[in-house]
């Protein structure tokens, strides 16, 4: 089961409402928005579906292009409008997972839920062959699975396997993933996955230390590598210059010194008995 394209219309603005479970509005997002729909127009309607009691629309995708839309006065906006609760599910899922500003944790957890909404007993058993150490189910069905929601999706069909070896980890190993920020590391989350659940959220804190001290020594080797290109620097234009140059650069440095050896200095504080 996929999320089929529905006709275009042209709703009244005042017509549509936000869901309150809707991602937060960023105002950065609208202001970007804004001049885009001022410059281009809208490239990709929004998806609505009909409230409950007929009166108006809930805004299911495009809310940050609906408040942009309302910003510079527009009364009517294209729109896509969805059948019932589970397509605009699927929808929401589907614009969701192309977003730039997901991590790797939260794009596996939304087509694990993608996968449990469409193809719940199939992708149940892959993450079953996946976490335990069992023998793969012969017929191919898991892979079957895998292989009609990278479709639908348009995703690569490793990269949904792997996804879904990351949302299988334990929702422990999941929130200490995002408190270490090691939440779009892909690379620490799938190791932390191969292990007992038992073991998966001491490792993800294990490799955020780790991680932590690399960059500390990182730094320190930046710091070190830009005073060198410093005094390269220096050097270079001291070789460079004529002796003239020269004399005046070494007159001010004297001055320099002159001027912080003629500065007072604080009396040396007595050691406390």
């Amino acid at each position: 089961m996929g999320v089929s394209m529905k006709q275009v219309v042209s709703l009244p603005i005042e017509s549509i409402q936000s869901i309150s479970t809707l991602r937060p509005v960023r105002e950065d997002a609208i202001a970007s928005l804004v001049e885009s729909l001022q410059t281009i127009g809208l490239q990709t309607p929004i998806s609505v579906i009909a409230n409950d009691d007929g009166d108006g629309y809930l805004v299911v995708t495009g809310n940050h292009r609906l408040q942009a839309a309302q910003a510079i006065g527009w009364t009517h906006i294209d729109a896509f409008i969805l059948e019932d609760e589970e397509t605009a599910t699927l929808w929401e899922i589907s614009e969701n997972l192309h977003r730039a500003d997901l991590s790797q944790l939260e794009r596996a957890r939304l087509i694990v839920e993608w996968a449990k909404q469409t193809r719940y007993e199939i992708f149940m058993e892959q993450e079953r062959v996946l976490t335990q150490s069992a023998p793969k189910p012969k017929g191919g069905r898991p892979q079957g699975g895998i292989r009609a929601v990278a479709r639908e999706l348009n995703l690569d069909r490793d990269y949904v396997r792997r996804s879904l070896k990351i949302a299988s980890l334990s929702q422990d190993a999941q929130e200490t993933a995002q408190v270490v920020g090691l939440a779009n590391n892909r690379t620490a989350l799938l190791e932390a996955a191969d292990l007992p659940e038992n073991e998966q959220s001491a490792y993800l804190l294990g490799r955020a230390k780790q991680i932590a001290v690399h960059n500390e020594e990182k730094a320190r080797f930046d710091r070190f590598d830009f005073s060198e290109r410093q005094y390269n620097a220096l050097r270079k234009a001291w070789n460079n210059a004529s002796y003239d140059v020269r004399g005046c650069f070494m007159h001010v440095v004297g001055l320099v010194f002159k001027e912080q050896e003629q500065a007072p200095q604080s009396p040396p504080q007595e050691e406390e008995q």
